[in-house]
């Protein structure tokens, strides 16, 4: 395989399945050794994935969809995705993006714990712990616990921790903050506030509403 020149290979088709072969040179241009399409665009299933090269792009595709103890983290990179992923974290960096992941287990969800920009889409638990303008969409569990300008939209379980400013979550379900800055939520039921010490905050159209401290915000 080595020795035969890229230009004399045949074309594949433009269908393929994830048993095919394709080949692999390494970076040397002195072994070529053979992957399929389901390795290549996936995580191996028992250990763990980082991305930690800087203001490059990269997607991951379907990494550990079948390990419970995969976990694909993005550190120090911008622009980067990971996909329909069981575990999944980013710890720093701006514009990175996870669709559709999962949970491991209840203490390891989907998270971003640093940076700017960075997104959870369509994921089971999302928690974001730290960094600005961070976004959690259409997620089961909505968490932010720290940052500032951090959204929550579509969520189901709401909840913004005491280091967190200038929070906003809209279309959210059952949930509370514990003391953030300029807090406002809308839509859903069961909405609770601990710790308030006289923090700004708005709760619009929810079903059962509890503040156990001073609070200035409009209640409907």
């Amino acid at each position: 395989m080595a020795d035969i020149k890229i230009s004399a290979l045949p074309v594949a088709n433009e269908i393929w399945n994830l048993n095919e072969i394709i080949p692999v040179v390494n970076s040397g241009s002195t072994t070529t050794s053979k992957r399929t399409y389901g390795s290549l665009f996936s995580n191996h299933s028992g250990g763990t994935y980082t991305i930690t090269s800087t203001d490059q792009t990269y997607a991951i595709i379907a990494c550990g969809s079948s390990s419970p103890n995969t976990h694909i983290r993005i550190g120090g990179i911008n622009n980067a995705a990971v996909i329909s992923s069981r575990g999944a974290n980013i710890t720093s960096g701006q514009m990175n993006t996870i669709i559709g992941s999962e949970q491991d287990n209840d203490s390891s969800q989907p998270t971003i714990n640093g940076g700017q920009y960075n997104t959870i889409i369509g994921s089971k638990g999302g928690v974001s712990t730290s960094g600005n303008h961070q976004f959690i969409a259409n997620s089961v569990n909505g968490q932010i616990y720290g940052g500032e300008y951090n959204t929550l939209i579509g969520t189901q379980g709401f909840y913004t921790g005491p280091n967190c400013n200038k929070a906003a979550g809209i279309s959210v379900e059952s949930g509370g903050w514990d003391g953030p800055r300029y807090a406002i939520a809308a839509g859903g039921y069961q909405l609770t506030c601990t710790n308030d010490g006289g923090n700004d905050h708005a709760a619009l159209a929810f079903n059962g509403l509890t503040f156990d401290g001073t609070s200035k915000g409009g209640f409907l």
